[in-house]
């Protein structure tokens, strides 16, 4: 004759408790399945954006992370001028340090417009330039992106 062990059950705390892990694999899940995507900063469809301007293109971190550093990436349309200038607005001044540029700007100016940095380009020439971010408090930065005087709107999500 088999022995039963005396154990106390508690089912219906048992039943609470399964459910709750069910709800928190989902939640683990979609974690998962947004980092991913890219809503985390790092790689992944939604994780930049672009914008046309002008006939230029800028290309930027829709989600930046807190004191990581990233980039701004510019494709200049051909022009007939070498230098080719671009703002960025003070509401970036305030959370975003510039950490560089490529190719090194021939001009950098702090203004009460923002932080204008001039480029030197071959005329007619479709160049790039790069410029190193690295975000300074995490929230939600709006802010323009000038290329020779045509602004774009640009907003960064900063996750801490």
């Amino acid at each position: 004759m088999a022995e039963q062990l005396e154990l106390d059950e508690h089912r219906a705390f048992q039943e609470k408790y399964w459910t709750v892990q069910r709800w928190a694999w989902v939640g683990y899940g979609l974690i998962i399945v947004a980092a991913l995507l890219g809503l985390s900063g790092e790689g992944g469809l939604f994780a930049r954006a672009q914008i046309q301007v002008a006939g230029n293109e800028i290309n930027y971190p829709r989600f930046a992370r807190w004191q990581t550093e990233d980039t701004i990436s510019i494709a200049f349309a051909p022009a007939g001028q070498a230098d080719r200038r671009i703002l960025i607005s003070p509401e970036f001044g305030r959370s975003i340090a510039i950490e560089g540029a490529q190719p090194q700007p021939s001009k950098s100016l702090a203004t009460a417009a923002g932080e204008e940095l001039i480029v030197h380009v071959p005329p007619g020439e479709r160049a790039k330039a790069r410029i190193r971010i690295k975000p300074d408090t995490p929230g939600i930065v709006r802010g323009t992106v000038s290329i020779d005087g045509a602004p774009a709107a640009v907003t960064l999500i900063i996750l801490p």
